[in-house]
């Protein structure tokens, strides 16, 4: 129940900051997500990026069901684990800790054969959508910015009374813009990663050989940074309009002409 509380206190009553929109249970399919995916694969080899925002539970069983298929996606982009960070507990990720045997699974059963990028908390942590962005959301007049603005509302607070930090971290958000560009993140480290399953204490901490001192096989892209400004510029681009980001690259300076 504790818990709980937080986690309304951060993300609102219903998940979006309260705001209460409206749910659309046709939407929701019998298909098993193992079964999706293996028959999407087969559909459109070397087509489909898959994005996991959460747990890798699905994936790591479609690994186990079938490898060959599974070797036929283009791209996995993980949004979990940390290099030097966690969160659920010092060293330890959520979505990483939850299932750290699938993590394992995942990595070393099916990284060596296609690109798996792990957005961690390192990079993520970096990609602060501060006050000026959230603000520019909502004076842009479009009803989408001002959705996201409101939706965000305790996000925001929570961030400043817990971390004492003005603006907001979209660790999920941060995963779906960098699949689509992935250059925000400037180099991505091609390394070997390993996933902690056998210490109570150390569970689901990601061991990444950043030096490749191990001399093992390379099965994980780690990016370590990101351009701040051209990630807000992406975000504003596709929920805004390309003008919006030019008006807003001018706000914040950015385009060399001279302000009045």
């Amino acid at each position: 129940p504790e818990d709980d509380e937080i986690t309304k206190s951060i993300h609102g009553s219903d998940g979006m900051g309260g705001l209460e929109l409206p749910y659309n249970e046709s939407v929701i399919s019998t298909t098993s997500a193992t079964e999706f995916i293996l028959r999407t694969l087969k559909e459109h080899p070397n087509e489909v990026e898959i994005v996991a925002l959460g747990p890798v539970t699905n994936l790591a069983l479609c690994v186990k069901q079938d490898l060959e298929t599974m070797k036929l996606c283009k791209a996995i982009h993980s949004m979990g684990g940390g290099v030097f960070r966690g969160n659920m507990t010092p060293v330890a990720e959520f979505n990483y800790w939850f299932d750290a045997e699938a993590v394992d699974i995942l990595y070393s059963k099916l990284g060596e054969y296609i690109p798996i990028h792990m957005i961690g908390l390192d990079v993520t942590h970096r990609a602060k959508l501060d006050f000026n962005f959230l603000m520019f959301l909502k004076l842009t007049g479009e009803e989408l910015g001002d959705l996201i603005y409101r939706m965000l509302q305790d996000y925001y607070s929570s961030y400043f009374e817990y971390n004492h930090i003005l603006g907001v971290v979209i660790h999920d958000l941060t995963a779906m813009v960098g699949m689509f560009k992935p250059e925000i993140y400037g180099e991505q480290k091609y390394v070997n990663l390993r996933c902690v399953t056998d210490s109570a204490l150390a569970y689901g901490q990601c061991v990444v050989d950043l030096a490749d001192n191990w001399n093992l096989p390379h099965n994980a892209y780690v990016p370590m940074h990101i351009d701040t400004e051209a990630y807000q510029d992406e975000i504003i681009r596709v929920l805004v309009s390309e003008e919006m980001l030019q008006l807003y690259q001018s706000v914040t300076n950015r385009t060399g002409k001279e302000k009045s």
